[in-house]
């Protein structure tokens, strides 16, 4: 029988952000769904900025952030982890990618 890995996948403890007057501001975005509905939460509307930055790690979902820069950010188990991010901008009804120019 082959080992099989539990594979945790998204840091249920950090989200994406809203980007306004500050980097980091309303609304939240999380990067699971909680609960049934996708139409759960802030509405998005023409105008917004925000990002969407999953972390997701190999196992362990226990995040450590570095005690040094009090940023970095890995897991617990020391095993692989990502972290991606792309800005978006909400114009004309449709989601413009902006990390992508």
């Amino acid at each position: 029988m082959a080992h099989q890995t539990r594979y945790s996948g998204v840091l249920p403890f950090f989200c994406g952000h809203g980007i306004g007057k500050v980097p980091h501001c309303d609304p939240e975005v999380p990067n699971y769904l909680e609960g049934f509905s996708a139409k759960q939460g802030p509405k998005i509307k023409n105008g917004m900025i925000f990002c969407i930055e999953p972390m997701i790690c190999q196992k362990d979902e226990e995040p450590i952030i570095d005690s040094e820069d009090k940023w970095s950010v890995r897991s617990a188990d020391g095993l692989r982890t990502s972290h991606y991010e792309h800005q978006v901008a909400i114009v004309n009804g449709k989601a413009q990618i902006l990390t992508l120019a």
